[in-house]
């Protein structure tokens, strides 16, 4: 279910949009701007599909919706200048279309379909981007912050107990990278 906000929309109109999502679903995309009255083809958005593989657990199975283009994504969102998006409540959601954008183009740009989904299940748990690399999956969880709270590490660390996987990739708002236990944190310059 996408809730649909015109690029030629008034201010007015995008906010009580916005404001009849629930906030449950408000995470990147799934927080839903989804111009249908873009065309599709011109590569402003792309949807990661949730991965299907479940660990004998139901999975959420709604697609998320990221705006390839994040300028585009803040002029829809009335962001006009840095401090207004540092501001802003969807600025987690803004950082998290930049990454995924970001991986997005380091497949693209070497001529391979980007193997980019996320998973979660009806509890919640949740990462953000999976790689699907065929022979093993890279989790990715994505934090606007610059500073990293040790429930940041939730998601990845479900998700290695229930897979196997032997650790996933914090990207953060901030400047330093460096390891936690079995996760990489990576800064968010090191995606680009």
């Amino acid at each position: 279910r996408y809730s649909c906000v015109s690029a030629s929309g008034s201010d007015r109109r995008r906010e009580r949009t916005l404001a009849t999502i629930p906030r449950a679903t408000r995470s990147p995309m799934s927080f839903s701007l989804c111009c249908d009255t873009m065309v599709p083809s011109c590569d402003i958005q792309v949807l990661l599909r949730p991965h299907h593989e479940s660990f004998s657990k139901r999975l959420v199975k709604t697609p998320k919706l990221y705006f390839v283009d994040t300028g585009v994504l803040c002029a829809l969102l009335g962001v006009r200048s840095a401090s207004d998006l540092r501001m802003h409540p969807l600025r987690g959601a803004v950082f998290e279309c930049f990454v995924v954008s970001e991986l997005r183009k380091q497949f693209l740009h070497h001529g391979e379909r980007a193997p980019l989904w996320f998973w979660r299940d009806t509890a919640g748990h949740e990462v953000d981007v999976l790689v699907d690399l065929g022979v093993r999956r890279v989790p990715i969880e994505v934090k606007v912050g610059e500073t990293l709270a040790t429930d940041a590490f939730r998601g990845l660390d479900y998700f290695a107990k229930l897979s196997g996987a032997p650790g996933g990739i914090l990207v953060h708002g901030g400047d330093a990278s460096y390891s936690r236990g079995p996760h990489a944190i990576r800064a968010w310059h090191a995606c680009t």
